[in-house]
């Protein structure tokens, strides 16, 4: 009986909202912080948000609908659109004046504000740049610590060590001091803020032994690239081609309606063309991907990686020919081409994920990516309630 009462108390309700350019989507997910079981027990989907006011009423009610009792418990993480936010994973290297003497809560303290503020005066353009705001409409809206090295070395508590260095691997975000403005009408305490693509890269790299990779997150009408380098983790650019291609190209070859393009497109996605039609939607799809394989292939090359892994924003799927031989040696050359697999990370890094609750989850990558980063942060709650306080006087 105490072990059920128990397991009863054990329960969290995380509420994660997803900011798209044209739509928002919510889950609330139940969580057992100790088993690590997590399961999605509701969703609200709402498209086509343009004005600020309506963006905030939209979250006012998904929060509404899905949270029915005792709101003030459900704690809130927040993941956005690269348009509107951006998350920076970056090591920083800081120097003690007094080496030999042995690392206290205060000197620890001092060297994470000292690095909060030394990464984002070294950002803060480069993000501005990338959202097109001033470098002075630029807002830190999160700030949290992962690894800790001395001299080198990581470690799981720095204090009691003599060190002349000490490297803290910061996790920043940035958002437009409007856009978060729009956002604290609707909800005006949150958990986590995280940029959607950057934090799905950082789920992955979690559970996987790589030194480095591309992500491509494919939508509708765009593709955003992100890398990771075995340190850093950053969006690279989004470019202006996304899955309604395929569509576009099916309705411009055959001669044919959007409704009957998409039923062809939906026959080649279940693999029920013949192998003569099923070759030639794959010419027609490589020669319309023409941009995304440039892109891919130039990012691959910029940062000497020879892996990447595809996934649909959306959880649609994704034609198989990204996957193939074909498409890689016609476009992407001598490259890794993976889907990710939500089933298979969460599995590796050791959650119970009830993927057969009965609801319509097209984001559960990554509306799981964001509960996982959520859950490990606050692994180190302590030094990130120091490091939120830092980004809060930043903000």
């Amino acid at each position: 009986m105490f072990q059920r009462i128990r397991r009863f108390f054990s329960w969290r309700r995380v509420f994660v909202l997803e900011i798209f350019p044209t739509h928002i989507y919510a889950t609330l997910f139940k969580f057992q912080q100790g088993e690590k079981f997590i399961k999605p027990i509701g969703s609200f989907f709402s498209e086509s948000i343009l004005d600020p006011t309506a963006l905030s009423d939209e979250i006012r009610k998904s929060f509404k609908k899905l949270v029915k009792f005792r709101p003030s418990k459900v704690q809130c993480v927040l993941s956005v659109d690269s348009s509107y936010a951006t998350t920076v994973h970056m090591p920083i290297s800081l120097i003690r004046d007094t080496p030999h003497t042995h690392i206290d809560e205060t000197d620890l303290h001092n060297k994470v504000a000292q690095g909060i503020w030394r990464l984002f005066d070294k950002q803060r353009g480069l993000v501005a740049a990338k959202m097109n705001i001033r470098d002075v409409d630029v807002v830190l809206t999160d700030a949290s610590v992962g690894n800790i090295k001395i001299d080198g070395h990581r470690v799981v508590n720095p204090m009691g060590f003599p060190a002349r260095s000490i490297e803290v691997h910061f996790t920043q975000t940035f958002m437009p001091k409007q856009f978060l403005s729009y956002l604290k009408d609707a909800f005006p305490k949150v958990g986590l803020t995280v940029e959607r693509g950057v934090t799905v890269v950082d789920i992955l790299r979690r559970s996987i032994s790589s030194t480095g990779f591309l992500l491509a997150e494919l939508s509708e009408n765009s593709t955003s690239f992100f890398f990771y380098d075995g340190s850093a983790i950053s969006h690279i650019e989004t470019i202006r081609w996304g899955t309604r291609s395929f569509l576009d190209a099916l309705c411009k070859s055959f001669a044919v309606s959007e409704y009957v393009a998409d039923e062809m497109l939906n026959r080649y996605l279940l693999g029920s063309l013949s192998s003569r039609m099923q070759k030639e939607f794959e010419e027609i799809f490589v020669n319309e991907s023409s941009l995304f394989g440039s892109s891919l292939k130039d990012f691959l090359q910029k940062y000497n990686l020879s892996t990447v892994y595809v996934i649909g924003s959306s959880g649609d799927s994704l034609p198989s020919f990204i996957f193939g031989g074909f498409f890689k040696s016609k476009i992407a050359g001598k490259v890794n081409i993976l889907p990710a697999d939500i089933k298979s990370v969460v599995e590796k890094l050791g959650f119970d994920v009830d993927f057969d609750a009965k609801m319509d989850l097209p984001h559960l990558f990554s509306s799981l990516s964001a509960l996982i980063e959520f859950y490990f942060i606050n692994q180190n709650d302590r030094i990130n309630k120091v490091a939120r306080r830092h980004a809060h006087w930043l903000a």
